[in-house]
């Protein structure tokens, strides 16, 4: 075999597992666990598990902790914000610190909502994770992170290089 056939079966062998690779995506986004009763988003619902998680310290927690604590956009993060606060579930305030922070809390309501929620989705990966087995969930997270690792990187190379911005 010359070195253009085994460069073009190489190629043809990463577009396949690329589709591969997006098609699973696709179907892990459909997956996406339609929790009774929650009436949230998944990412009002991953807004609202953060905030309780950061107000473990105290009452409240800043905003920029949040956009910190998620994987989103800073925007993102407003908006579940403000649908957080029109259904009760947060309460936002200036910070009297510092005017320009501003901080969130869960309200009773939120703590409630946040709770229930929380523990059908505990419930619909424990099950996930049981059919799978432990070694096979181990294995699945630890690849899953070398291939997060690796599109990090290939980014950051493509940015370096001025081949373009921050999307790919």
């Amino acid at each position: 075999m010359d070195r253009k056939n085994a460069g073009n079966e190489e190629n043809e062998r990463i577009r396949e597992e690329q589709r591969e690779l997006i098609h699973l995506i696709g179907r892990i986004k459909r997956l996406h666990p339609q929790i009774k009763d929650c009436e949230l988003n998944q990412g009002d619902l991953n807004t609202m598990i953060a905030i309780g998680h950061e107000m473990r310290d105290g009452d409240y927690v800043r905003v920029s902790d949040i956009v910190q604590a998620l994987p989103v956009p800073p925007p993102a993060v407003s908006r579940s914000l403000r649908n957080l606060e029109l259904k009760g579930y947060t309460q936002r305030s200036a910070d009297p610190g510092d005017r320009r922070n501003t901080l969130v809390r869960l309200t009773e309501k939120g703590w409630k909502k946040c709770g229930q929620c929380r523990a059908q989705m505990d419930q619909f990966f424990r099950g996930i994770f049981l059919r799978m087995g432990r070694e096979n969930v181990r294995m699945l997270l630890d690849s899953l992170t070398r291939l997060v690792d690796a599109a990090e990187a290939e980014k950051a190379e493509r940015c370096d290089k001025g081949k373009g911005d921050e999307n790919i």
